[in-house]
């Protein structure tokens, strides 16, 4: 398929199925060709696409060490032990600075849509053992897939309306509601805002009303953060810069 813009927004503009790998591989045979002895099937599209985005986006980590000379590597060195060990060498403020400028990036390499920008929070179960007091981030809390027994990790997420592209994330305790975690994060929240408007004027964050309470309202009318919110009850308190508009639905 081929993606164009279209008055400024992706659209799919020309597309055809090929069929299942089985109908393809059929539909090549030929009487007078010799039948195939082995057929391997690779994924492809998805793994070239991925590729070719982080080219755009100069995520060339790859070809500055050696394993481009030496990878021949089977599957099982592939572990999650192997991820948490390389994550172990990076600190976090050194993954928000991956994640500022991987963004900055993709929003000027693809002109992403940014008139709204979309927030939620979700939570994952963990298997941390109850008694290991080492991991203060996974708690027990209200679990989203009924995994009451384990230990959870909330993920608070910032992304594009269109693709669901990510531009911010932050993991917290598991035991933290939704409107707590909001405005623990208004600050940074606010700064990423900032960040983004500088290359869209009518940029506007929305979020769910699981986030509604007056002290979060409060805090971002004082940050001059446009705003949707979904179920607001209330008048804004006078002391808001938007005091004087309407309630938001």
């Amino acid at each position: 398929m081929e993606c164009r813009r279209v008055n400024g927004n992706p659209r799919i503009v020309w597309q055809k199925y090929l069929g299942r790998a089985e109908e393809i591989l059929r539909a090549t045979r030929q009487a007078s060709a010799p039948e195939a002895q082995e057929v391997r099937l690779r994924q492809f599209g998805a793994v070239a696409a991925r590729l070719n985005v982080a080219d755009q986006l100069n995520v060339d980590w790859y070809e500055q060490t050696v394993l481009g000379r030496l990878w021949r590597l089977p599957a099982w060195t592939f572990t999650s032990q192997r991820f948490w060990d390389a994550m172990d060498a990076i600190s976090e403020e050194a993954i928000a600075a991956i994640e500022r400028d991987l963004v900055e990036n993709l929003v000027k390499t693809a002109q992403l849509d940014l008139r709204a920008i979309l927030y939620d929070t979700t939570n994952f179960a963990t298997f941390i053992d109850t008694l290991n007091d080492r991991n203060t981030i996974a708690q027990r809390g209200h679990a989203r897939k009924k995994r009451h027994d384990l230990r959870l990790v909330g993920l608070a997420l910032v992304v594009t309306k269109t693709f669901g592209i990510p531009l911010f994330h932050e993991t917290y305790r598991g035991n933290i509601n939704d409107t707590t975690q909001f405005g623990s994060l208004v600050l940074q929240l606010t700064e990423r805002y900032r960040q983004l408007a500088a290359t869209c004027q009518d940029l506007t964050l929305v979020f769910d009303k699981g986030n509604n309470s007056e002290d979060n309202f409060t805090l971002l009318g004082m940050e001059q953060v446009h705003f949707v919110a979904r179920n607001v009850r209330w008048w804004l308190p006078s002391r808001s810069p938007f005091s004087a508009n309407r309630p938001m639905a």
